[in-house]
């Protein structure tokens, strides 16, 4: 077998831009509030709960899109499984857990908040807790591809995505206490597809007006049968592993890829989008008690004044402890200064 090709020349130059979409929708997200009782307690018919439950099938499965097509770049090395691994974990679990459990710590002990107080601390180690799960479930889904393509010497390609299709719509959810593999199913399939793009770029732009037409039609589809299930039911619908969530995500991120301009001010963007993916809760909620304790009613100046500070708290706690080597290791996950 020939080792696994690196990808180090892409045409593709605006995953930094997807990423801030990434990044501005799950900020804006936990804004609102994942349910009508968190947040901003904004419930139907409000245009902004409108917005988050629309977009709902799009925020991780763009995060995984990227974090397969990163993978892309640097693939394990045929026998490199050890320190492929450990420099992931380095990167995602150390850093994770210490805004896990900051995060809990605060809502338990400081600051109560129903969204993340009086978890078993088990779940907060492990990142079964609140929108950390992403990095656990990631974890677990970089361990089981970069065994397989370790092992097997070889990229993997259209099958295992095939694969992890049907395991997303036909295995049932799987509960396993301290183990996300719901997670792991839920993310797959978005992980291989941008895999999968990096890896046949050139194939990608030789079609471009095919793989448009696709995706405009498959995020058509999607949109549809969620509009169809907001008429019947009056809300949007909640369910990330059905056809609809498939066919919108799936499309949209593709098109976003293709027409998304590249933005040379987002160079090295990376590591500070990780360190807002961390840290954003803590100023989405500290604004939203700020802003009610001195009155602010307005809900478009909440939502403003929210999101800027889960952008603006997260970058200031990046650029405080990338001071020294203990801290930007592991409250940033950051090895050498940037």
């Amino acid at each position: 077998m020939q080792p696994i090709p690196v990808y180090g020349e892409q045409r593709i130059s605006n995953i930094e831009t997807l990423r801030l979409v990434a990044v501005f929708s799950l900020v804006a997200y936990h804004t609102i509030g994942t349910t009508a009782q968190s947040g901003l307690e904004l419930a139907y018919p409000h245009p902004l709960r409108y917005a988050a439950d629309l977009l709902i099938d799009l925020r991780m499965p763009m995060f995984a899109f990227i974090s397969g097509w990163i993978y892309a770049q640097r693939p394990v090395a045929p026998n490199g499984f050890g320190g492929f691994f450990l420099s992931k974990a380095r990167r995602l679990y150390i850093p994770g857990v210490v805004a896990a459990v900051s995060f809990w710590t605060i809502s338990t002990f400081i600051v109560p908040d129903t969204a993340g107080q009086n978890a078993p601390i088990v779940n907060v180690v492990t990142l079964t807790y609140v929108h950390y799960w992403f990095l656990h479930a990631i974890l677990i889904t970089l361990l089981g591809i970069s065994v397989v393509e370790a092992l097997w010497r070889a990229p993997l390609g259209p099958f295992a995505l095939g694969v992890s299709a049907l395991i997303f719509f036909l295995l049932p959810g799987i509960y396993i206490p301290f183990l996300h593999l719901n997670g792991v199913l839920y993310l797959a399939p978005f992980f291989l597809i941008g895999v999968l793009i990096a890896r046949q770029e050139d194939l990608v732009h030789q079609m471009r007006t095919t793989v448009v037409i696709v995706s405009v039609t498959a995020a058509g589809i999607g949109l549809a049968l969620n509009m169809e299930t907001l008429l019947s039911t009056g809300a949007m619908s909640l369910d990330r592993r059905d056809l609809q969530s498939a066919l919108l995500s799936i499309g949209l991120i593709i098109l976003l890829l293709l027409f998304l301009p590249r933005l040379k001010a987002l160079s090295g963007f990376g590591s500070i989008a990780f360190t807002i993916y961390l840290y954003h809760v803590f100023g989405t909620s500290g604004m939203r008690r700020a802003a009610e304790a001195v009155g602010i009613e307005s809900i478009p100046v909440m939502f403003i004044l929210c999101v800027a500070a889960g952008f603006g708290v997260p970058i200031m706690i990046h650029f405080l402890f990338l001071q020294t080597v203990t801290t930007r290791t592991f409250v940033l996950g950051i090895r050498q200064r940037l």
